[in-house]
């Protein structure tokens, strides 16, 4: 069986390394292959939805939530950002369906993988700050154009 296991695994292993080398190509597909107009340029839209409920109690305040998006976001994204406040709710492994105010950051940038590990890097900063369970991204191939 092990020797059964161990053909298996090197039969599918250079599929599995061709589809995690395509991955990051594949996002680039998606924003080129869009039908932009001329004056429009391919792009992603990246947002993180950002609860502002602390679990242990209390809330990320403004002057946290400044902080944050001095240090963190805006060091990664220096030409823009945008974000507002939100409500909503999720089902939390914790604790159950939890509603509370959000942050919603937006992100507009080039479809390229770095720029997404930008993206993600701020997700994770923002876990780990907040003591967060999650932080919900969600990402769409876009067209831009400044008019």
């Amino acid at each position: 069986m092990n020797r059964m296991l161990a053909l298996a695994v090197l039969m599918t292993a250079p599929l599995l390394a061709g589809c995690l080398a395509a991955r990051p190509q594949a996002v680039n597909s998606a924003a080129a292959a869009l039908d932009c107009a001329a004056d429009e340029t391919p792009a992603m839209r990246s947002a993180l939805y950002l609860g502002a409920g602390i679990p242990s109690g209390g809330r990320v305040d403004a002057a946290a939530w400044q902080d944050f998006l001095a240090s963190e976001a805006s060091t990664r994204f220096p030409d823009g950002l945008t974000w507002f406040d939100g409500h909503g709710q999720w089902r939390s492994d914790r604790e159950g369906l939890v509603q509370e105010s959000s942050r919603v950051l937006v992100l507009l940038h080039t479809p390229d993988f770095l720029t997404r590990q930008r993206v993600d890097a701020i997700a994770v900063a923002y876990k780990k700050r907040f003591t967060q369970e999650a932080v919900l991204l969600e990402r769409s191939a876009i067209c831009m154009a400044l008019r």
